[in-house]
């Protein structure tokens, strides 16, 4: 997602997104929008809701533009349960152990 907050609200604002158990990345940037972050969402069905709570939350917050993922190919990092959680299993491409 793409947004626009004010700059005396940006704090809270990351604070309160930094809450969400489906974020995956903040990052505040300069130009047209100020900060840009992305969420893990089950089903496209659940875009449209997230995206309204977000606007009950977080009223202050400029929607500018959303961009939808459909299927994410993991290369590397923790293999994730059923419940989109860590597991113990670390997966690291054969490229990354010779570099190490």
């Amino acid at each position: 997602m793409f947004v626009r907050v004010p700059p005396s609200d940006l704090a809270r604002t990351v604070t309160l997104l930094s809450t969400l158990t489906q974020l995956r990345l903040m990052l505040g940037v300069m130009g047209e929008v100020n900060l840009v972050f992305s969420v893990f969402g089950r089903s496209v069905a659940g875009v449209a809701a997230f995206e309204e709570t977000l606007g009950r939350r977080l009223p202050w917050l400029e929607h500018v533009e959303s961009l939808l993922l459909l299927r994410s190919v993991k290369r590397m990092g923790w293999v994730l349960d059923e419940q989109g959680r860590r597991t113990d299993r670390l997966v690291v491409p054969a490229v990354v152990d010779r570099l190490g």
